[in-house]
């Protein structure tokens, strides 16, 4: 996440300075920064000359505090540690300029946890990216219970500066919005593979010719209004007590990690890796969403007037 993030905020012109205490990680993220770009040029998003002018807006820095020393803005992407993240906080909130924001990219902690060590409580804020950051164009924004509102317009303007489409959050919940929905789907999605209703290829098939085609124009609740709320009403009446309200994991997801089939770390999951290509797979998918963000929000689509 965090080098897709930096990448987000180099291609809208500003400096960024990108750390991580994991040397490799690190010298590695340039690498693939310049193959999302080389990718964007590709598909005509990114002229020749830029790439090499986006680069030069990205430092690598190994020590936190001269990453941050004259940062305006600072958004972490370590692992949801709780201890971990208020740690980090803590820290930049001790090497940060007085009137930094800093900003957490958590996906399931509240903000009030991570920043609870923090002074600046007027400046802390929750910004969460979708995976790939440096495509996807959403971003939740969070704020903690003290978080000032210059703070806020101040995040919700970078956001559009930078192509990102932010969604405000009115009070704190776990997993957002975002995960919230997707928690939802995937508890269901591995029940009805589970309960042998289906294979996993036709669960995903599913999504991806029928339920997900038409999400990029047309949203769950506009299609609830477009049906009739009587008729959703009467449909959930029917389906509710089917469908999957368990409170923990699904039983064949547990299964699954117990025997280390952990997905394409491991070779295998719901499909056979060892005979699929992810960098292939992810290709696929780098390029679908370059081209839906150009058709959709870059050049008068429907979402063209929320980048701001």
């Amino acid at each position: 996440m965090g080098h897709g993030i930096a990448q987000g905020f180099a291609v809208a012109g500003l400096e960024v300075s990108l750390t991580d205490r994991a040397p490799k990680v690190l010298q590695e993220a340039p690498a693939r920064i310049q193959g999302n770009l080389c990718l964007m040029e590709e598909m005509g998003r990114l002229g020749p000359d830029e790439i090499g002018q986006i680069m030069s807006r990205i430092s690598l820095e190994p020590n936190l505090a001269s990453a941050v020393k004259e940062a305006d803005f600072v958004c972490e992407t370590v692992s949801e540690d709780l201890r971990l993240k208020q740690a980090l906080f803590a820290e930049m909130d001790a090497l940060c300029p007085p009137a930094t924001i800093l900003a957490t990219n958590t996906s399931s902690l509240s903000l009030s946890q991570v920043g609870a060590l923090v002074r600046r409580q007027d400046k802390i804020i929750t910004t969460h990216y979708l995976n790939p950051p440096h495509f996807v164009p959403l971003v939740e924004v969070m704020k903690g219970g003290k978080t000032s509102e210059d703070t806020l317009r101040a995040t919700l303007a970078l956001m559009r500066r930078c192509g990102w489409v932010p969604v405000v959050l009115k009070k704190e919940v776990p997993g957002y919005i975002a995960n919230r929905l997707l928690m939802a789907l995937y508890r269901e999605a591995i029940t009805l593979v589970q309960d042998g209703v289906a294979e996993a290829e036709d669960v995903d098939l599913t999504v991806k010719a029928g339920i997900g085609i038409r999400m990029p124009v047309i949203g769950l609740l506009e299609v609830a209004d477009l049906a009739g709320l009587n008729l959703m009403e009467a449909v959930l009446r029917n389906l509710s007590p089917e469908i999957s309200s368990e409170t923990t994991p699904p039983a064949l997801l547990s299964e699954m990690v117990r025997r280390d089939e952990l997905g394409i770390k491991t070779g295998k999951g719901f499909y056979d890796w060892r005979q699929r290509s992810q960098a292939e797979l992810i290709r696929l998918r780098d390029r679908h969403l370059i081209q839906m963000r150009l058709a959709l929000w870059e050049k008068g689509g429907p979402f063209s007037d929320q980048l701001g």
